[in-house]
């Protein structure tokens, strides 16, 4: 969810071969300020392409209230890149609300990732490859205002509405759907088998 859902997770929904959200037949309720920082209060787990056949997930994200920035969301996302190794993505972000929306002046200055390998930290040569591959899809993003807002599909599920300098982009916008985070879902390879979130 910056990631795609907060503007980081969308866009890394995007690399990772999320289908847009289609759209709805009913306009679904919109999701205030007060209620998103419920759901990280309660560090609930953001899952993007749910496949209901195989109870799987093309991302997960975590959103927690910054304890150094008033105002700010602090966000993780996570990717899995292959299977065999185990290979995941971990974005680290930050989101500041202006009214009910989530904005960002992206910057790749400002993101941390990070390269796992069956859940240890790959060596920075490594993991440097795929951080420039992370780069390279981002650089369109790069000085750019991305801000989302969420509507409410079911008890569950989420989708968002995301612009990018004030225009709105339906390709990067995801539906998601939230999990307890002691109940974390499975994580998918894109093409690959699905796998335990332990690290999530």
């Amino acid at each position: 969810m910056l990631l795609r859902s907060l503007p980081i997770v969308l866009a890394l929904t995007l690399s990772a071969g999320a289908t847009a959200v289609q759209a709805q037949t009913q306009t679904p309720a919109a999701v205030g300020a007060a209620e998103i920082r419920a759901i990280a209060e309660r560090e609930t787990l953001w899952c993007a392409g749910w496949d209901d056949a195989d109870q799987s997930c093309e991302s997960l994200a975590l959103y927690r209230p910054s304890t150094e920035r008033a105002g700010e969301i602090d966000e993780s996302v996570m990717l899995q890149i292959a299977a065999a190794p185990e290979v995941r993505l971990v974005v680290y972000g930050a989101s500041r609300f202006e009214g009910d929306r989530l904005c960002t002046d992206y910057a790749v200055a400002d993101v941390r990732v990070v390269v796992l390998i069956d859940g240890t930290p790959a060596d920075e040569d490594v993991a440097a490859p795929v951080v420039a591959v992370f780069e390279e899809a981002m650089a369109e993003f790069e000085g750019k205002r991305i801000c989302t807002r969420y509507l409410r599909v079911a008890e569950d599920r989420l989708r968002d509405e995301v612009t990018v300098d004030g225009a709105r982009r339906e390709d990067l916008e995801s539906e998601y759907r939230l999990f307890p985070f002691d109940r974390a879902p499975r994580l998918r390879a894109p093409g690959g088998p699905d796998l335990d979130t332990s690290q999530a």
